[in-house]
């Protein structure tokens, strides 16, 4: 799809062999609301098993995105600026070998794309980092809404991974999620989170932050929303930090209810690991 192009889903299923990606969008615009993006397998290159949004609009308010498997981003890959607009549909069952099992945007620069997120569902896609979604990008991850549970991550972020982002949770559910670290959620490396709503609950962790694990030079804001029944085998069943001092790292809880989480080690609900934090 080239950048005056338009591409309407509303039916059917796109099902590719020996291809790299269902679907390539270059500036251009997709919309899907109804239809299956299913059992697309990208062996030829390293992105995209159902679809690439190289800039342009992807917008999804229905249909089904799954079964989809790459390197990275086996549901979707974003770069070059792409807006993601998800309100609807399903992100399912998808795998990738690095890094985005459901969605991927692995561009820091201008190049990184802003995916918003207000609705639909996320769920049983794997990865290694990011089971639901991978997140690296000067612009915002925005939770609104939608759903995100049962995503695993062989390390970190079973439902999200951010890295050098900024993300805001205003509503939304982050359930039943599993990973290694941030069995929820696990922000690394120059990350802003914001949780101002939403549900944070059920999420195990192997090693730390059953639900939220931030850590080097990160900033966490809790202002509302639940972090609950999260569970870790280590430390931090609600969250866990890692701070390492000074004014670019903090954890600041002046809102919202952190409860009924549980920890093999420190910090049933909390767990602070360095310092520069304020509760």
């Amino acid at each position: 799809v080239g950048e005056a192009g338009r591409l309407w889903i509303n039916g059917g299923k796109i099902t590719t062999e020996d291809s790299e990606r269902a679907i390539f969008s270059r500036g251009g615009v997709v919309n899907i609301d109804g239809g299956a993006i299913t059992k697309n397998h990208n062996d030829i290159t390293d992105n995209a098993g159902g679809i690439w949004a190289h800039g342009g609009e992807l917008n999804i308010s229905g249909g089904s995105i799954d079964h989809n498997s790459a390197k990275y981003g086996g549901g979707i890959y974003t770069t070059l600026g792409a807006i993601v607009n998800i309100s609807g549909g399903t992100i399912a069952y998808n795998t990738a070998a690095i890094a985005g099992g459901g969605i991927c945007n692995d561009h820091p620069s201008y190049e990184g794309s802003q995916i918003i997120v207000e609705g639909g569902v996320i769920d049983h896609n794997s990865a290694p980092n990011g089971g639901g979604i991978y997140y690296k990008s000067a612009k915002s991850l925005d939770i609104s809404g939608g759903t995100i549970f049962n995503n695993t991550a062989d390390e970190n972020g079973g439902g999200i991974y951010v890295t050098n982002s900024t993300m805001n949770i205003k509503r939304g559910e982050i359930t039943s999620n599993t990973a290694k670290t941030g069995g929820g959620v696990a922000a690394r490396t120059w990350c802003t989170i914001d949780l101002s709503n939403g549900k944070i609950e059920s999420n195990t962790a192997e090693t730390s932050g059953g639900g939220i694990a931030v850590d080097d030079r990160s900033t966490l804001n809790v202002t509302g929303g639940t972090i609950k029944s999260n569970t870790s085998k280590g430390d931090g069943g609600g969250i866990v930090f890692t701070g390492v001092g000074g004014t670019y790292s903090g954890l600041y809880v002046k809102g919202g209810e952190i409860s009924e989480n549980t920890s093999a080690r420190d910090g049933g609900g909390v767990a602070v690991i360095g310092d520069h934090y304020q509760v």
